[in-house]
């Protein structure tokens, strides 16, 4: 019996561990992108490397933003006025969750310490918010602490991100 107890818990285990409504072929695709735009950032003299996310992405957004791990579904509502409830993202990890005409139409997980991506702001802001109008993004590589990291901005202000991005 105890055996049986454990195996239906490690089953369960494991289809939750593997059944994320993460959308895994849109992260990868992102990832690929941006290795790709990082490796373009670092021979161009300008230090960055242009793209519209917009063209990696097979479905329609408005808006999208990007949580952390203790993100509540009641905060959540509360900053994109859109009812969630699923899971909240896993320890460690980042969601963007991308939004069109006020529904969720897909999100990513993904762990910063093993896909080292930073998205930032044009200003100061309580919340990682972006529209339409902020693709383009720039792509880089930053060292912070002897590490790397991949950073997105929206290209209407890399400008403000010259620091980062210029002194590799």
């Amino acid at each position: 019996m105890k055996k049986i107890k454990y195996i239906i818990n490690f089953t369960l285990l494991i289809c939750l561990c593997g059944c994320s409504g993460s959308d895994r072929h849109l992260l990868h695709t992102l990832q690929n992108e941006l290795e790709n735009h990082v490796s373009l950032a670092k021979k161009d003299f300008r230090g960055y490397s242009v793209f519209k996310l917009s063209d990696i992405t097979d479905f329609e957004w408005d808006k999208f933003y990007v949580f952390d791990e203790y993100v509540t579904n009641k905060q959540l509502k509360e900053i994109t006025g859109v009812t969630w409830d699923g899971a909240a993202p896993s320890r460690g990890e980042k969601r963007i969750l991308f939004i069109y005409k006020h529904k969720v139409v897909r999100y990513i997980d993904y762990n910063p310490a093993t896909f080292p991506l930073f998205i930032y702001l044009c200003g100061p802001s309580e919340q990682y918010e972006f529209s339409k109008n902020d693709d383009p993004f720039c792509a880089f590589e930053f060292q912070e602490n002897k590490k790397y990291f991949w950073a997105m901005v929206p290209s209407r202000c890399i400008k403000n991100f010259q620091d980062l991005y210029k002194h590799r």
